[in-house]
C-alpha cells in the first residue's frame, strides 16, 4: 500500500477497535486517513493512523481520547 502524508498517530488495536467510530465521525470525508495494522517490537498489535492533514487529524483524535488520558491507554502522538 502506498502511504501518503505523515505518521500522526500509534495506538494499540485495542483503542482504536473501541473508538473506531468516534475517531472516524471527526474528519470530514474529503480528509484522507490511511490505517495501518502492524505489531510492534513486542509482538503487540499496533494501529498506526497516516494523513497528508496531520494536525486536523492529531485534534480529532484528542478530542475523543482526551489529551490526558491518550498515554495511559498506550496511544501515541507522533511527530509532534
Amino acid at each position: 500500500m502506498t502511504r501518503k502524508g505523515v505518521l500522526v498517530w500509534k495506538m494499540p488495536d485495542g483503542v482504536y477497535r473501541t473508538n473506531i467510530g468516534a475517531i472516524r465521525s471527526q474528519f470530514s470525508r474529503h480528509v484522507r486517513v490511511d490505517i495501518e495494522r502492524t505489531k510492534d517490537e513486542k509482538g503487540e498489535k499496533i494501529v498506526e493512523i497516516w494523513s497528508m492533514h496531520p494536525n486536523i487529524v492529531r485534534e480529532a483524535i484528542e478530542k475523543v481520547l482526551g489529551k490526558r488520558s491518550y498515554p495511559e491507554c498506550g496511544a501515541e502522538v507522533v511527530g509532534d
